[in-house]
């Protein structure tokens, strides 16, 4: 099962961290755990590459992208679109793999 934490503060979402493995297949054919880590790379990279500064911790079984402590400005502002709509992936998948991901809130 992957748990998944949305953290959102005034502005936003400003943390996902995703831990665990789906176990809907074997490992490298799990389209489960391929989806969620495609987002949460694909926002590490976007933010990067727009010349924002999260917060990235990651090992096989766990990502963290934050945003808390980045300085307010236009990469910050961009940084949040661009994880509020990787939470919106998230939440828009968890329905139909619910026994393979959960979605906690904060």
């Amino acid at each position: 099962m992957i748990h998944v934490s949305i953290v959102s503060g005034m502005d936003g979402v400003v943390q996902i961290t995703a831990n665990g493995h789906a176990g809907y297949a074997r490992s490298g054919e799990d389209i489960v755990c391929s989806a969620v880590s495609a987002l949460m790379l694909t926002a590490a990279i976007a933010i990067e590459r727009r010349g924002g500064k999260p917060y990235i911790r990651e090992n096989p079984a766990s990502t963290e992208l934050s945003l808390v402590g980045m300085p307010a400005g236009k990469h910050y502002d961009e940084s949040l679109i661009i994880l509020g709509a990787v939470a919106d992936g998230l939440r828009a998948m968890q329905p139909s793999y619910a026994q393979y991901i959960t979605i906690r809130e904060v």
